[in-house]
């Protein structure tokens, strides 16, 4: 039997409505400083969720992975800050939780190139090297998510072009 974890705590308040999430809730749920957190009300409750845009917008994401599929063969993914939306070039669970490095830079909204040593890896078990990373999100927005491209072959110049590109529009769509 699966039972979830349940914490709960009394807290008040302030003189302008707000309000904060103790820190061993924050920890436990892994909410970070920046991210997106969705509040809806249900009757007289409130519900705080962690927010992925990403994840509602599945379809759209598909639908960018097929227009890059038409100029390209490598393997590109396009992931919420903690899981994978949508995948081309390979198949993957969108229940798995992204390492942390690579969350990391996600939150972080930190583009990343492979170096050549050392690569960052999708799942964290040396299979899946990371050519490319582009955040979805800017300083204005949240960090959303982020195009990956994956390095089984050498990727080109064009193709990141085209990977990063698809992370500036997805970007200007979201919220």
């Amino acid at each position: 039997m699966n039972e979830k974890k349940r914490l709960s705590c009394i807290r008040r308040l302030d003189d302008q409505g707000r309000l904060v999430i103790p820190g061993e809730i924050r920890r436990m749920l892994r909410y970070r400083e920046g991210d997106c957190l969705e509040i809806s009300t249900e009757g007289r409750d409130i519900t705080i969720s962690h927010c992925q845009p990403l994840s509602y917008m599945d379809s759209l994401c598909a639908q960018c992975l097929t227009a890059f599929g038409k100029n390209s063969s490598a393997a590109c993914i396009i992931c919420s800050s903690e899981n994978v939306v949508a995948a081309r070039g390979i198949s993957i669970s969108q229940e798995i939780l992204l390492p942390e490095p690579v969350r990391e830079r996600i939150r972080e909204r930190s583009a990343y190139e492979y170096p050549g040593l050392a690569p960052l890896d999708l799942l964290g078990d040396g299979k899946h090297p990371i050519d490319a990373l582009y955040p979805v999100g800017n300083a204005g927005k949240a960090a959303y998510g982020a195009v990956l491209l994956l390095h089984y072959r050498p990727v080109t110049d064009r193709e990141r072009a085209c990977a990063r590109m698809m992370a500036d529009i997805l970007t200007e769509l979201l919220p």
